[in-house]
């Protein structure tokens, strides 16, 4: 995914949103020190970025312990599927650290805009809209660990990739089976 091309002109697309976040994170953070808690965040991007490069999808930017994670309409199911994995991925890294932190994720797709913010050296990427706002307000709900998706999301996917979510009382949301 090759956001290169919005850098004159902001546009309004369709994008698979997610994000993740560590929780209990404040717990997780008094355990370590300063050097110790950076590392562990570096190491996280680190295995984030190498799955979400390979399944084509594009880390807009790290939030301390969280991430925002889009992936173009094309791509929902199997973007899902990779961060599914990347959520066990993301857990195993943090037991085998000694730490039983879950890590929920949330998912929404949607119209945002694209483009590029700020004047050099500052200039950056990033997605503006109801679908990230979205996403970003129903992490950890309606339970903490699990990954959530908006029925929005639901419609995008193919049929064995639906499979793996349940639905869940108001509002529409449907949650990983695990």
């Amino acid at each position: 995914m090759d956001f290169r091309k919005y850098d004159r002109e902001p546009e309004l697309i369709d994008l698979f949103i997610c994000f993740y976040d560590i929780n209990n994170f404040m717990e997780l953070a008094k355990k370590l020190q300063g050097k110790e808690l950076f590392s562990l965040l570096n190491e996280f991007s680190e295995i984030a970025s190498e799955s979400v490069k390979e399944a084509g999808g594009h880390i807009v930017k790290y939030i301390g312990d969280s991430a925002l994670i889009v992936f173009s309409r094309s791509d929902v199911s199997g973007g899902l599927r990779t961060l599914m994995h990347l959520k066990g991925q993301l857990e195993s890294h943090l037991k085998k650290r000694g730490f039983g932190n879950t890590i929920s994720f949330s998912a929404s797709f949607g119209p945002v805009v694209v483009g590029f913010m700020g004047k050099s050296p500052f200039r950056y990427f990033d997605v503006i809209g109801d679908a990230v706002q979205l996403s970003s307000y129903i992490n950890g709900k309606p339970a903490k660990g699990l990954f959530t998706i908006t029925e929005a999301v639901i419609y995008e996917l193919d049929q064995e990739t639906k499979k793996l979510f349940d639905p869940v009382k108001s509002p529409k949301l449907y949650v990983s089976q695990d």
